[in-house]
């Protein structure tokens, strides 16, 4: 499924809940007009940001 990084940020909000998330679905989108959560070395990465963590571009 492919989405935003506002969908994915949000989504991972609720990530420490769950085992597994799959997260990654703003990584396969070219123009993504959003800034939130990070992948880093496979680990799931949220900012400091207010909301749900994410900055339009």
């Amino acid at each position: 499924m492919t989405e935003t990084s506002c969908a994915v940020s949000a989504a991972a909000q609720l990530s420490p809940l769950v085992d597994w998330a799959d997260l990654d679905g703003n990584l396969l989108i070219d123009n993504d007009v959003y800034e939130g959560m990070k992948v880093v070395d496979g680990k799931v990465t949220l900012n400091d940001l207010p909301g749900i963590g994410i900055k339009k571009l």
